[in-house]
């Protein structure tokens, strides 16, 4: 059951239950029963349900906070009827209990997710569950590692503070190159921009010097900073420092002029990535 989503949050109740009777009784088996006795009757039963309440509260564009309290239920119970000197007067009836469990449950979890970018995305929160005394015990430990305070706080600045810091990805800061006189490598710094042609990517350097690599533009993508690299169109990607400038193009495209110089049609900022180039700019 969903409540009106107003400046406090949207609230969800939601809930589900079921029972179990089953009876193996003596007088109704057959060759074929595996469960039930000639001189018993037995009584299975079972029961479960589970009650909750959801609150999702939109923070800005990009975060949101979910918290879920729940409670859960469960019994299982199996009674036997033994029958002694059955069909005699002195036929007798013992009931005997071999099962009767019941649990309760409770769960509380809260998490904040943060977006950073379209490929970067961050979660942090607490998840605590077990029966009344077991809750009880994690939220006092939680106090004192934490502390109790009169009014419960959440600092949004330090916790997207660390958020951020954990969904942080490392980047390359160099890469390796193959040649007839072995290995070597070149420093992020030093690259100008990455070109695909004829299905191999190639690397070129602030000194216009040209290096094969084994990796594909996509690849490439997850590797480099995009503060310091945007991939133009399928072919190329272009560090910042190397684009000296900017003009417009016909079909709504840019042409950028790089240092060192590329291919007229390798520096063309395609159609479709023309607005999110202009941000990469800052323009």
């Amino acid at each position: 059951m969903d409540f009106a989503n107003g400046k406090a949050g949207k609230f969800t109740l939601f809930g589900i239950g079921g029972l179990s009777d089953i009876a193996f009784l003596h007088d109704e088996i057959d060759e074929t029963d595996l469960f039930a006795a000639p001189n018993e009757d037995a009584y299975a039963k079972s029961r479960f349900g589970i009650l909750g309440l959801r609150h999702n509260l939109i923070l800005d564009e990009t975060a949101y906070l979910s918290t879920v309290v729940a409670a859960s239920t469960s019994q299982n119970k199996f009674d036997s009827d033994e029958y002694f000197d059955q069909g005699t007067d002195s036929e007798r009836l013992l009931r005997v209990t071999m099962v009767d469990n019941k649990e309760y449950r409770l769960s509380l979890s809260s998490f904040l997710n943060k977006k950073f970018s379209a490929r970067f995305t961050g979660r942090a929160g607490i998840l605590a569950e077990g029966d009344e005394v077991e809750l009880v015990a994690a939220l006092e430990k939680f106090e004192g590692l934490f502390g109790k305070t009169e009014k419960p706080t959440l600092e949004m600045d330090a916790i997207q503070a660390l958020l951020k810091s954990m969904a942080q990805p490392e980047y390359s800061s160099r890469f390796v190159i193959k040649s007839s006189q072995g290995l070597t490598y070149i420093s992020v710094p030093e690259i100008a921009w990455f070109l695909s042609e004829g299905g191999l990517t190639y690397l070129v350097s602030k000194g216009n010097k040209k290096h094969h690599l084994d990796y594909t533009l996509e690849q490439l993508e997850d590797l480099l900073d995009p503060k310091s690299f945007f991939r133009i169109n399928r072919k190329m990607i272009v560090g910042i420092e190397s684009v000296q400038k900017v003009s417009d193009y016909f079909n709504s495209r840019l042409k950028t002029t790089l240092q060192p110089a590329s291919g007229n049609e390798d520096s063309i900022v395609s159609r479709e990535r023309v607005k999110a180039f202009r941000g990469w700019l800052g323009a």
